[in-house]
């Protein structure tokens, strides 16, 4: 299914998420929930994906949205060996793995 990701850093990881669930993402490689962890989570829009920006400019804090391939998953939480995660954002779908394809433009995120 497609998808939008939300990223951290030059080199894509996951953002918001308790540091022993963090998960590099590389574009065109699939990545699946580190060992203990839930699924990984995705949005279904790229609305929904950019409800993560109130407030701030996309790009220039390094964070990055991807447009992806995923594979729903049939858990319906986000957990690590710490505990459940945070509050989940509207529009989120989880996966129990992700390929990122290509990175939106920031232009479209400010249109959106």
């Amino acid at each position: 299914m497609k998808g939008y990701k939300v990223t951290w850093g030059w080199e894509p990881e996951s953002f918001l998420c308790p540091t022993d669930g963090v998960v590099k993402y590389a574009i065109g490689k699939t990545t699946r929930p580190r060992r203990d962890c839930g699924p990984l989570a995705v949005f279904e829009s790229i609305d929904a994906a950019s409800s993560m920006f109130e407030g701030v400019t996309p790009y220039s804090i390094h964070i990055r949205v991807w447009e992806c391939e995923y594979e729903p998953s049939q858990e319906e939480r986000l957990y690590t060996p710490q505990g459940q995660c945070c509050s989940i954002p509207e529009g989120t779908r989880f996966a129990s793995s992700i390929t990122l394809t290509r990175m939106v433009d920031s232009t479209i995120l400010s249109d959106v």
